[in-house]
């Protein structure tokens, strides 16, 4: 089963950027946490969010309405209002925060000559989003289950 982590920039507009085998992360929590605390940076999954939480503070922005009851245009509507609420509700963090942490992962990875992998895969692609997301001042939080 493979397991994705949704990276979400507040008030984000378009697509997010999913990484793929998130799976590989969490087999690498203990020694990615350990690298963290090491380097005097956050944990990089001290910047996740949990896809439930979200939704449901979401959809209490938006009233907590009973989707069960709506028409299938309400629900249409409703969809809408939820994918919006999404970008900006819940815990935000700085890129920067989070670049440092890629940045002080992929130095400990490439300084212990842990073999090449999905984990430096996943650290690479998510250091090009926080790069640029940093560069335009925007927060950010992975998003998953």
């Amino acid at each position: 089963m493979s397991v994705s982590m949704e990276v979400r920039l507040e008030k984000q507009a378009g697509r997010c950027v999913w990484l793929e085998n998130f799976e590989d992360m969490h087999a690498e929590k203990k020694s990615l946490d350990r690298a963290a605390k090491s380097a005097g940076v956050a944990s990089l999954f001290s910047f996740t969010h949990g896809l439930t939480k979200e939704l449901g503070l979401a959809a209490k922005s938006l009233g907590d309405p009973d989707v069960d009851v709506m028409s299938d245009d309400e629900r249409k509507k409703f969809d809408a209002k939820m994918e919006e609420a999404i970008t900006r509700v819940g815990t935000w963090f700085a890129a920067a925060d989070g670049l440092k942490t890629v940045e002080a992962l992929l130095a400990h990875r490439r300084s212990s000559a842990a073999e090449e992998g999905s984990v430096d895969h996943i650290l690479k692609e998510l250091r090009k989003v926080l790069a640029k997301a940093a560069k335009a001042r925007q927060r950010f939080r992975l998003v998953g289950e």
